[in-house]
């Protein structure tokens, strides 16, 4: 069994990159729909100031995005990964109003709270689930969101492409 922990904490921007080229169709569609309903959700609930925190955040893409989006709210970003050089690279970026710490989604606290959580395509690499909805419950403010997303083996597309790689 491979340790997710130790494969993640040594991935850098680069892999990150590099893994997404080789994503196929179907997941790729998946995410685009994933981030439209995202960023739909926050036009309805971002406030002013409003602190939002990405556990797992990978690539940083989706804080990148979402902080690009949403500037003129003033909103402040935070994304955790395991991955020590990834974490230095995003950084180096400078992104205003959004940061990037190096930590363990199942046990980190950053001893602040949050008016919204993301944890998109996360949770079903986790080793220890509960300590993780431990971390999400200790950074939410009272009245804040929660936002997970898991992948979906069962959509049209996928079913389709298989059909299609007997041939």
């Amino acid at each position: 069994m491979v340790d997710l922990k130790k494969y993640y904490a040594t991935k850098d921007l680069e892999s990150y990159r590099t893994e997404m080229y080789y994503h196929n169709l179907t997941e790729a569609m998946n995410q685009i729909t994933r981030v439209k309903a995202i960023r739909r959700f926050f036009r309805k609930v971002v406030t002013p100031n409003a602190k939002v925190l990405d556990l797992g955040c990978g690539s940083g893409n989706d804080i990148i995005n979402l902080s690009n989006e949403f500037q003129k709210y003033n909103a402040s970003f935070v994304g955790v990964d395991l991955g020590k050089e990834l974490v230095k690279k995003l950084n180096l970026l400078e992104i205003k109003n959004t940061k990037f710490v190096n930590g363990d989604i199942e046990n980190v606290d950053l001893k602040q709270k949050f008016d919204i959580v993301l944890e998109l395509e996360v949770a079903e690499h986790l080793e220890h689930f509960d300590s993780n909805l431990e971390v999400i419950k200790k950074h939410m403010k009272p009245n804040s969101y929660l936002i997970m997303s898991t992948p979906n083996d069962k959509y049209l597309l996928k079913d389709i492409l298989f059909l299609f790689k007997g041939f």
